[in-house]
């Protein structure tokens, strides 16, 4: 694998963790405020939203490096 691919791979893995977030998010908004549904839960899934938001960042920023530095090499 080079650098190139393991950046596509690495911002492919951004995006599937931004989408992830996005899908808890709908189901958070669904069915919070329903019945039977625990008082901690939306702080419980609201914290892995935000984990899977930090996470898409973090592996923006990790392709954004390693494109940049096979740019550098040329």
């Amino acid at each position: 694998m080079t650098i190139t691919d393991l950046a596509a791979r690495t911002r492919a893995d951004a995006e599937l963790m931004a989408a992830q977030a996005e899908r808890l998010r709908e189901i958070r908004d669904r069915i919070i405020g329903r019945e039977g549904i625990p008082e901690w839960f939306d702080g419980e899934i609201s914290a892995h939203i935000a984990r899977c938001r930090t996470a898409a960042a973090d592996l923006t920023t990790a392709a954004r490096r390693l494109t940049a530095h096979v740019g550098s090499d040329s």
